[in-house]
């Protein structure tokens, strides 16, 4: 079982909405060998920072997942530490400064990816905006990106280019 790990600051909104999507979306892709891709990839979530840990989906994030049609997810925030990192085979950041930090922390650094060029109409953007200080209009945003950002992406893992 291959695990992705989708990384954020605090882990309360845009990690655990790609995680969430990931996880309900995977069991509609087949690999190339015809397994639902959830039946060899396990998705996960992080922050860079340890601020909300043990902390649930911030709630604005959570609607904007309920409202994208998506089941609703439990999940508790973690920190990108040494044990997730050891049981980890691919680390996709959410903006370039967690895509630094985790550089800088682990011995994956290849199997470092940044989630948004995965959005076909991403128009050269790398960065998922982060919503926290936003409304919940940013928060409608911030999802529908992850969302196109995750659909691209999942398409890849099936098809062995990640």
């Amino acid at each position: 079982m291959r695990t992705v790990v989708f990384v954020c600051t605090g882990n309360i909104c845009r990690s655990p909405l790609a995680e969430a999507m990931a996880t309900q979306l995977a069991a509609g892709h087949q690999t190339a060998t015809g397994q639902p891709l959830s039946a060899v990839v396990r998705f996960e979530s992080a922050g860079t920072a340890s601020w909300h840990v043990g902390d649930q989906m911030d709630p604005r994030a959570h609607a904007a997942l309920l409202d994208a049609g998506y089941a609703a997810h439990d999940h508790r925030a973690q920190h990108v530490g040494d044990d997730l990192l050891q049981r980890t085979n691919l680390l996709v950041a959410l903006d370039r400064k967690h895509r630094q930090i985790l550089a800088g922390r682990s011995a994956l650094e290849a199997s470092i990816i940044m989630l948004r060029p995965f959005d076909a109409a991403a128009g050269g953007h790398v960065d998922v905006a982060d919503p926290y200080y936003g409304t919940k209009e940013d928060f409608t945003a911030c999802a529908k990106t992850i969302e196109q950002s995750v659909m691209g992406l999942l398409a890849a893992l099936a098809a062995g280019s990640v």
